[in-house]
């Protein structure tokens, strides 16, 4: 382990227990890398309960069950079905609008704050634009080489609430909770982006050390490396550390849901008839 991984590790278990304000926490829990070291450095702190939303076959779930027998952290996995989806649907778009992808994004957080048991909530958000997690951040490496990568890294943080968070901490306060952000403390921010983006989006040729390997330009890049590297040494499972980047929407299943529903309401005929191409955006701007 380097001492810059170390140095990782105690910069986000100060974030993390900095927004820890009572014995019992839940964390927004998606089976992904991010979420789970938050909710790994959060259980030596708290007592916690990891929440996950997901259709019965969704992604999500399926990798939150991996972590069950190797925690002490309790899991709380919430059902996603087009019969409730439907109902919470109206309420959803208040907050998010009648963008598809915002609408999806923000499913599992409305059913989180909806059912979850503490009064705080601690998220993974922020360590895809901090550590290189999004596929743009490799295309802007093939294009503009780590400057580029730093450059899109600094402009996705400045933008991170108006973007994605405010819409989360509405929706968390509409159920009377708090959701806290520890990837986005400014101490962590700020120490987040000393770090050479070299180590964020690792080039590598070893194949063998982990399977979530882009290749970009016939060169092999694994995302989030540094970050991969520090949950390994606090006992995330293999599996989670190897998971590549799937959207909330699609990993908890929101977003084919929302498209069944209105492929059965008919909306992608209504919106051929009157010329129209986003029949999603329609069948929610009607709900």
């Amino acid at each position: 382990m380097t001492p810059v991984n170390n140095q990782l590790l105690i910069a986000l278990e100060k974030a993390v227990k900095a927004n820890i304000t009572q014995d019992e926490v839940g964390v927004v829990l998606s089976g992904g890398l991010d979420s789970t070291l938050i909710a790994y450095l959060a259980a030596k702190h708290a007592h916690v309960t990891g929440y996950c939303v997901g259709s019965v076959d969704s992604e999500d779930i399926r990798y939150v069950k991996k972590i069950a027998n190797e925690t002490s952290i309790k899991l709380k996995l919430i059902n996603l079905t087009k019969n409730n989806l439907e109902d919470k649907l109206p309420d959803i778009v208040k907050y998010a609008g009648i963008n598809p992808v915002k609408v999806g994004a923000s499913v599992p957080i409305y059913y989180i704050a909806s059912e979850a048991k503490q009064n705080t909530l601690l998220s993974g958000q922020g360590a895809d634009e901090l550590y290189g997690g999004y596929h743009k951040y490799l295309l802007a490496l093939a294009k503009e080489g780590y400057n580029g990568v730093q450059k899109n890294i600094q402009y996705d943080i400045k933008h991170m609430f108006e973007e994605n968070l405010n819409r989360e901490i509405k929706i968390c306060a509409a159920h009377d909770k708090q959701i806290k952000y520890p990837y986005m403390e400014p101490g962590f921010i700020k120490y987040s982006l000393t770090l050479n983006p070299e180590n964020k989006i690792k080039k590598t040729t070893d194949a063998k050390e982990y399977d979530c390997i882009d290749v970009i330009g016939g060169h092999k890049y694994i995302r989030k490396y540094i970050l991969r590297q520090a949950a390994s040494k606090v006992g995330v499972p293999s599996t989670i550390i190897n998971r590549k980047k799937k959207a909330a929407q699609y990993g908890a299943g929101a977003h084919k849901l929302i498209k069944r529903l209105a492929l059965e309401n008919n909306y992608k005929t209504k919106a051929r008839k009157q010329g129209k191409k986003h029949y999603l955006s329609m069948y929610l701007a009607e709900l």
